[in-house]
């Protein structure tokens, strides 16, 4: 058996091995990255593993090289991951992110966000760059104006959602709320105004909803705001929300120098259907979002 020539990840290997996150180079090859033959109890095994691995796995980046790749995590992520490594051998997304609990010799519960990119693909062997980046002691972090959770909440819940509990197919909703025209009231009345228009559409987004683990809203960035409804999301229910922040915002806001008009488009994506990825989420959502404020 001849060794496979020198591929992407050899190429890489020096700028990945210098990085923060965990990387573990993977293949369902029988080449280890010594160029020697290895033997490992599944096909997927770590080819090359660099020393932020081997400090979140809790053993020398050698020792990692060889193993299989569902060991390294507990039993409901491991086959989870092996699973994502072999779709990925097909047609499908070459970008893959969600959440998984790495196994641990102290049986300490961790869970890391983990991506999943193919590096390289030929008949016989195929390099994916596993990272994972530690979110035990991430502090929720609060949109500094709003007071409400930001974006990086909502991708967490979204990873969540679309991991290795979406066996489970609980059934979530994403709303994706645009505050119409919101750049001419910046124009006209100044960012002052501004933000105070973005602080009340807030609060009117809250009095929406019931604020309990399956009904949460964050400040997606700008002048956007998301909905996620998790938890088994019932239609009528989502239903009754998009229209009560519909309602909501037609209505004028006293502002210094008069008053202002303001609504709002929303767009609604169901899940998990066939999303893979956060991403591919937010984008369905914000394609219905924008068809809506095209149907005004």
């Amino acid at each position: 058996m001849s060794k496979p020539p020198k591929n992407e990840s050899d190429r890489l290997w020096p700028l990945l091995e210098c990085s923060l996150d965990g990387i573990l180079i993977v293949s369902a090859d029988t080449w280890c990255a010594d160029d020697l033959p290895i033997v490992a109890a599944e096909p997927w095994h770590v080819v090359r593993a660099n020393p932020m691995a081997g400090v979140w796995l809790e053993a020398a980046p050698s020792e990692l090289v060889g193993r299989s790749v569902s060991e390294l995590f507990d039993a409901e992520s491991g086959a989870f991951v092996v699973r994502e490594l072999d779709k990925i051998l097909g047609d499908w997304p070459t970008n893959r992110h969600f959440l998984v609990n790495l196994s641990s010799k102290n049986e300490r519960s961790r869970s890391f966000g983990c991506r999943i990119r193919r590096l390289i693909s030929s008949s016989d062997h195929v390099g994916i760059l596993l990272t994972t980046t530690y979110r035990d002691e991430f502090p929720t972090r609060i949109d500094p104006l709003t007071r409400l959770l930001d974006r990086s909440h909502l991708l967490d819940r979204l990873a969540r959602l679309l991991g290795p509990s979406r066996g489970s197919n609980e059934k979530f909703a994403l709303l994706f709320i645009d505050l119409d025209d919101f750049k001419a009231i910046n124009d006209r009345y100044g960012h002052l105004v501004g933000d105070q228009v973005l602080q009340w559409a807030a609060l009117r987004v809250k009095e929406c909803l019931k604020l309990n683990e399956h009904e949460t809203v964050v400040r997606y960035g700008g002048d956007e705001f998301a909905v996620l409804i998790s938890g088994d999301a019932d239609t009528t229910r989502v239903d009754e929300i998009a229209k009560a922040i519909g309602t909501s915002f037609e209505q004028t806001i006293e502002v210094p120098d008069g008053r202002v008009s303001l609504t709002a488009s929303v767009g609604v994506a169901w899940g998990p259907e066939d999303f893979w990825s956060p991403n591919e989420v937010l984008e369905a959502a914000d394609r219905a979002m924008y068809a809506a404020k095209r149907g005004k």
